[in-house]
């Protein structure tokens, strides 16, 4: 049973975070890259790495003095998207244990006779 919950549960934080973390990188990584002044086809290819995350390449057609630069926006981009997925866990479990604490009674056992 706790195998097959916490399966379902990886599956359904990937299912909630994943838009979350792909919407927060792309939008820091555009504001990254603006500074840059790449051409609009050296951006969008730069972009189109975006589902890979972490794990995203810079594409060949980025200019040898700006590769460094790039690489450093994905890194930071992803540390933004990951920061916003822990901070919304973070809040979600606090919001857990507030819960448990108002709702859940509390049921000390009873001394025996």
């Amino acid at each position: 049973v706790n195998n097959a919950m916490s399966r379902v549960a990886s599956v359904l934080a990937i299912a909630a975070f994943g838009p979350i973390i792909l919407s927060t990188f792309t939008r820091s990584l555009q504001e990254r890259l603006a500074p840059l002044g790449l051409s609009e086809d050296v951006e969008m290819a730069v972009l189109e790495q975006r589902t890979r995350l972490g794990a995203a390449q810079v594409p060949a057609d980025v200019p040898a003095d700006l590769i460094r630069y790039v690489e450093i926006a994905y890194r930071d981009a992803f540390v933004d998207g990951y920061r916003t997925v822990l901070v919304i866990s973070a809040a979600l479990a606090l919001l857990a244990a507030l819960s448990g604490a108002l709702w859940i009674e509390s049921r000390r056992p009873t001394p025996a006779k």
